[in-house]
């Protein structure tokens, strides 16, 4: 069964895309929750926590992206969720009214400071991602072209002076004798 999934990948392409459906129901139905169980003057702070739980979300599809040969519907997830997250922070801390008066501006500055700060880490960490990435293809590249390559048998005399194998200083001799440590 694993054989043919692996060489027919539709199977797990659908599940996968299903699942992606799911979990982005589940997150939207959190969402709305929290929105819906603070009452209306802590509208504020359920759209910071909304903001919080993307960030961490997408967090966790990343972490997600490791368990998959093809992660594109993880990497998706967790660029919708960042997405999200920065947005409903960010429009938040800026725009978004407090009714109580309890945030000032001084609070308001420091978490856009705050969220930027971490939004600028996000972006380096992609930027270094990417290039990881690009350079893992260009090994992937070296290491196919390596396994199409027939292996070198031992038994073969064109193997014998390969770098992969140790060469003796006189093949002819024989081995010394061990030193004595008596007499």
């Amino acid at each position: 069964m694993k054989a043919s999934l692996e060489k027919n990948p539709a199977p797990m392409r659908i599940a996968a895309s299903v699942l992606l459906v799911v979990l982005a129901v589940i997150a939207v139905l959190i969402f709305v929750g929290i929105y819906l169980i603070f009452p209306q003057d802590q509208h504020f702070n359920a759209l910071i926590l909304i903001g919080v739980l993307a960030l961490v979300f997408a967090l966790v599809a990343y972490l997600l992206e490791s368990l998959s040969r093809d992660p594109i519907f993880q990497r998706a997830l967790a660029w919708g969720f960042m997405g999200m997250g920065f947005a409903v922070l960010l429009l938040t801390l800026v725009f978004a009214p407090d009714p109580d008066g309890d945030v000032t501006f001084l609070t308001r500055l420091g978490g856009v400071v705050g969220v930027l700060i971490v939004l600028a880490i996000t972006i380096v960490g992609i930027l270094w991602r990417g290039r990881e990435r690009a350079s893992e293809g260009a090994r992937r590249k070296k290491r196919e072209a390596w396994e199409a390559q027939t292996p070198a048998s031992a038994f073969s005399y064109s193997t014998i002076g390969t770098p992969t194998t140790p060469s003796s200083s006189s093949a002819s001799e024989p081995p010394s004798p061990p030193a004595s440590g008596g007499s």
